[in-house]
């Protein structure tokens, strides 16, 4: 699946990128495969079938998932990488300290935990509670394809 320019913009201009800049992006990768879940604020939403995984030079993470309703927006999942643990050869486990919706970072608890894309199929699951108790979650399984490289430039910010 190639990534819809648009896609790759509106990524690009979220508030959590915007904050990250200073940090210096280090690589972009899309997934392509089929997002079986988001919930936001509790709510169930239909999602686009692809999750964008960024890596920054701080060590920040972030799972990228897209709401596909009217209205929708995008939702990442953040957490520090060196805070990851690996229970198995292809599987990582990564704490979650932030949500970045739109109206910018929140502090969050929660866990994505995702498989080796670079392997075969794989699985990506995020969960997280805001303060306000509400959960939001997003589940995703690839097609097996290899992830594709957007961006592994440095930014200046």
């Amino acid at each position: 699946m190639n990534m819809p320019p648009l896609v790759a913009v509106l990524i690009a201009s979220t508030p959590a990128l915007a904050e990250e800049q200073r940090a210096n992006l280090t690589a972009m990768f899309s997934v392509a495969g089929e997002c079986q879940m988001l919930v936001v604020a509790e709510e169930e939403r239909p999602c686009k079938d692809v999750v964008i995984n960024t890596e920054y030079e701080s060590g920040r993470i972030g799972f990228y998932f897209i709401d596909d309703s009217e209205g929708g927006g995008i939702i990442s999942f953040s957490g520090k990488g060196r805070e990851q643990r690996s229970p198995a050869e292809n599987l990582r486990l990564q704490p979650l300290d932030a949500l970045i919706l739109e109206g910018g970072k929140v502090p969050a608890i929660g866990v994505c935990s995702f498989e080796n894309p670079f392997v075969g199929q794989a699985r990506i699951q995020c969960s997280a509670f805001v303060e306000s108790g509400e959960m939001y979650s997003g589940f995703f399984i690839s097609d097996g394809s290899e992830p594709k490289l957007m961006s592994s430039e440095a930014n200046d910010g």
